[in-house]
């Protein structure tokens, strides 16, 4: 892997990855975690970029908080207003969230 995604759930995933590449382990929390669980997750995608990408309310704020408490490296990407939900966020505009960030990687992530 080149690199890692966090998503909230199953549909968040399928959305998510139409529009990157096979390389980025897209990992789901299922709408809740404890932290442990969280540490759990991720410990084997340890050495690799983390990113997430929750929805743009209460349960996608409390699970960035817990992934900036766990891992100040971690790259938050947010849906746009007025999209509020991964999964409902249109695939072009998934891209344009991730583009800047695969720039430099492009081969890993498209």
């Amino acid at each position: 892997m080149h690199a890692v995604l966090v998503v909230e759930g199953k549909t968040d995933a399928r959305a998510v990855r139409r529009v990157v590449h096979s390389n980025v382990a897209i990992l789901q929390t299922y709408g809740t975690m404890s932290e442990y669980d969280i540490e759990q997750l991720l410990e084997p995608y340890e050495s690799e970029p983390l990113f997430t990408m929750f929805d743009r309310d209460r349960t996608g704020d409390r699970l960035r908080a817990q992934c900036d408490a766990l891992f100040f490296e971690a790259v938050h990407l947010v849906p746009p207003e007025p999209n509020v939900e991964v999964a409902e966020t249109p695939p072009d505009v998934l891209r344009l969230i991730v583009a800047p960030y695969y720039a430099l990687r492009k081969k890993d992530w498209l």
